[in-house]
């Protein structure tokens, strides 16, 4: 057995059901990972920390999480340890841009997201798995007061989106100022060179526990990163091929109880 003292584990398609439910499988082995093993559980999503908290209750485990795509870590108390944000201007200018494009977008900051209705695919989309409302807002006016950690565009059309990515890049001028995160009906904007990656190395660093410790576990795009630090990467069988392909170890699908059966196999 590998000496893993770190799992750290994506919430959507890894964690949970399709219906966004967590199984009593998956429940029982984190929860004897954790307390007989003593071996730490993160979260690593996309999602705000407010939205996962309710994962970790369930669990009986207390954790770290990244959230945000690696933007923000927090420790298992809920105190943030790091805090990456994009520039007022770089927001202003991707606003400049999507205002060409019948899109919808909402912000985030820390535990706040905003919107400027709330209505529509994206808001009914996002207020399900959230946990908190939506601060309804004018971006032109948010954005001239607050960075941003992340933009999240949704639209059903991913023609649109990989126009946008292109339009957006194109105006920025510059590698690096962002981090797209692209999905089948969403576009997401980060700080540029953060990541899942970025995010497990900050665990790393403020829990001192060396890369070839730490199991990844993912099935999106958005996961590449974090498999590639992670010395144990871990795709669910529901995952991207392209993930698989970087994975040291395919487990079940994510309806299939995946994170559970990994922890069997590798611990008990």
């Amino acid at each position: 057995m590998a000496d893993i003292r770190l799992i750290c584990c994506d919430i959507d398609g890894t964690l949970v059901r399709n219906d966004k439910s967590l199984s009593s499988e998956n429940i029982k082995w984190i929860r004897r990972v954790n307390k007989e093993l003593g071996i730490r559980f993160a979260i690593v999503t996309g999602r705000m920390n407010i939205s996962i908290r309710q994962y970790f209750r369930l669990l009986g485990v207390r954790g770290p999480s990244s959230c945000l795509n690696g933007c923000m870590l927090y420790d298992e108390n809920d105190s943030p340890l790091s805090d990456h944000r994009l520039a007022k201007n770089i927001s202003n200018e991707i606003l400049s841009v999507v205002r060409r494009f019948d899109v919808d977008m909402l912000s985030i900051e820390g535990n706040m997201w905003f919107t400027e209705r709330k209505t529509g695919y994206l808001y009914e989309n996002k207020i399900r798995i959230y946990g908190t409302d939506s601060i309804l807002c004018s971006f032109d006016s948010v954005f001239r007061e607050k960075e941003m950690n992340k933009l999240l565009i949704m639209s059903k059309d991913k023609n649109i989106l990989s126009e946008l990515e292109h339009e957006i890049a194109c105006h920025l001028g510059q590698s690096g100022i962002v981090t797209f995160y692209p999905g089948a009906d969403f576009l997401e904007i980060m700080p540029g060179n953060i990541n899942k990656g970025t995010g497990i190395k900050d665990l790393s660093s403020h829990y001192g526990i060396d890369y070839s410790q730490i199991m990844a576990i993912g099935d999106d795009f958005n996961d590449m990163e974090m498999f590639a630090v992670a010395g144990v990467p871990v795709a669910m069988g529901n995952a991207m091929d392209e993930l698989k392909k970087i994975a040291k170890y395919v487990t079940s699908s994510n309806e299939d109880d995946g994170v559970a059966e990994i922890i069997r196999r590798m611990f008990f």
